[in-house]
């Protein structure tokens, strides 16, 4: 029978694990919808922009601005906490934009007034909060620019928002000191009004190499500047304005985030749908490197189980026939994960199966394997184990590099033997010798070479399965065919690793090999 067929008997077909690919995905959803949230809302935002606050607001305009309050506030709630989960991948620009929405949506709910009245919370404690946060809106603003266009000319940019932080703990300090709410608003304005006027030269004259992106990103960010000026401007009584356009700046600035966000995560789809095309491909090739079948030995039954934690895999096994009734196997771990252990693995199925006059000899086998991968592997090495079975003389000999311990399952005795002789891992040490191992075989004997993914699975415990565990199920289904055996040992481990948990994939590729003697 083929391998896939025997491996999708047991349902475990060559399959990768899928969490690990789609947490790109993931995230890009997160953002995205984060950013549609945020954009669906400006639609209102002009609207509550162009009515003062207080009671005579029309209705339609106080549930504007209540509503635009709330999903601004969730919004950055849902930002800060995406940036916060994938810390590594959105960090501190997420951050940033998620706090600068919370902040401008929390200002809009508490400035509503009958939504105020349902609080019930004094007026004056409101509006201490109210400025609180207003003096604080500009330092995740600055910062969000400093990640966007870099620290600027003469790093302008890197100490305006630290500038920013240290004044809005100064504005704070003076309203408490004069207990009185709004105490330091004139210097709040006239400092929003220089960080804009240092702020607009690297809006009107930065560029990036998306033409589009710039241009959006230009756009949004110089409209809510030159609102910011205008409505500050006013407010330190330069000129008289009876409309306020910070709201309306703010609608343009979270609308080109919203089209910045959906430009990358379309252009990150499509990247994301040529990596899984080509580790499709790679999965081809490496599917087309394995044995498609199990060799056909006179006297010896033998059943594999391949299970890769990912597209690819770092375990490989491979057969070496040497007549009717002589076979080598070769089952090798390479370190790491993915594409790269996965180049590595093949290149030690070509490696062995460059040596058939070396069949009987598993030593000479891994100790040519490893003068190849000593002069080609940078930091990197592999483990394996190569097994000579001989069912005319009955005889087994074996080596191992750094590998685990394969086990004979001696059914005569009812004893589970280590096999133990070898040497030290492959491509490390170019003169490390691999002494071979011998064994007697005597009929309805089990052979099982495997990698650690067997014995190191965990449970939600962080228990491993482990020898103990192994030598067990050995012992309580030596009456099982080894196909059989194979498979219900899979499935042993399966539950082992999940133990309630639903989709649980192993952590680490697995390659099982079990031969009877007969």
């Amino acid at each position: 029978m083929p391998l896939w067929g025997q491996a999708a008997v047991c349902g475990y077909p060559f399959h990768y694990n899928a969490a690990d690919m789609n947490a790109p995905i993931r995230r890009l959803i997160v953002r995205l919808m984060v950013t549609l949230v945020l954009a669906s809302a400006v639609g209102g935002a002009h609207v509550a922009a162009q009515q003062p606050v207080g009671t005579g607001e029309a209705d339609a305009a106080l549930l504007s601005r209540i509503a635009l309050g709330f999903v601004l506030a969730t919004a950055g709630g849902a930002a800060i906490a995406t940036a916060a989960a994938y810390w590594r991948a959105s960090g501190s620009t997420m951050l940033s934009v998620g706090l600068l929405t919370f902040l401008f949506g929390t200002n809009l709910l508490i400035t509503a007034g009958p939504l105020v009245r349902l609080i019930g919370v004094s007026p004056r404690s409101l509006a201490f909060v109210n400025a609180i946060l207003v003096y604080l809106m500009p330092i995740p603003g600055l910062f969000y620019a400093e990640r966007v266009r870099g620290r600027g000319w003469f790093s302008s940019l890197h100490w305006l928002w630290r500038a920013s932080f240290v004044l809005a703990v100064v504005f704070i300090a003076l309203d408490a000191r004069a207990r009185a709410p709004w105490t330091a608003l004139r210097l709040f304005r006239i400092w929003v009004i220089v960080s804009s006027a240092v702020l607009l030269p690297h809006v009107l004259f930065w560029r990036q190499s998306d033409p589009v992106e710039s241009a959006v990103r230009t756009v949004g960010t110089l409209a809510l500047i030159l609102t910011l000026v205008h409505d500050n401007l006013a407010g330190i009584g330069l000129f008289s304005s009876r409309i306020a356009f910070t709201n309306f700046g703010i609608g343009v600035f979270v609308l080109g985030l919203g089209i910045v966000t959906a430009r990358s995560f379309f252009a990150d789809q499509r990247e994301l749908a040529a990596v899984d095309g080509e580790m499709e491909t790679a999965r081809t090739i490496q599917a087309s490197i394995l044995p498609h079948e199990v060799p056909a030995i006179a006297g010896l039954d033998i059943a594999v189980r391949y299970v890769p934690a990912r597209w690819v895999a770092g375990d490989v096994y491979d057969f070496l026939k040497a007549g009717d009734r002589r076979l080598a196997i070769l089952v090798v771990d390479v370190a790491g994960h993915g594409v790269p252990a996965a180049l590595i693995a093949s290149m030690a199925t070509v490696a062995f199966s460059s040596h058939p006059d070396n069949a009987q000899d598993p030593g000479t086998i891994l100790a040519k394997m490893n003068q190849v991968f000593c002069e080609h592997l940078v930091a990197r090495y592999l483990t394996a184990a190569c097994v000579f079975i001989d069912t005319e003389r009955r005889l087994l000999r074996y080596s191992l590099a750094g590998h685990p311990r394969p086990l004979v399952w001696k059914k005569l005795s009812r004893q589970v033997i280590e096999l133990s002789e070898g040497g030290l891992v492959l491509g490390v040490f170019p003169d490390a010798a691999y002494p071979t191992g011998e064994l007697p075989l005597d009929p309805g004997d089990r052979v099982i070479v495997y990698t650690d993914g067997l014995t190191e699975a965990f449970n939600p415990a962080g228990e491993w399965f482990g020898d103990t565990e192994l030598r067990s199920f050995i012992s309580r289904n030596d009456g099982l065919p080894a196909d059989r055996f194979a498979g219900d040992l899979v499935r042993r481990l399966e539950q082992w690793v999940r133990q309630g948990r639903n989709n649980h994939a192993f952590e680490d590729d697995l390659t099982i090999v079990v031969v009877d003697v007969s």
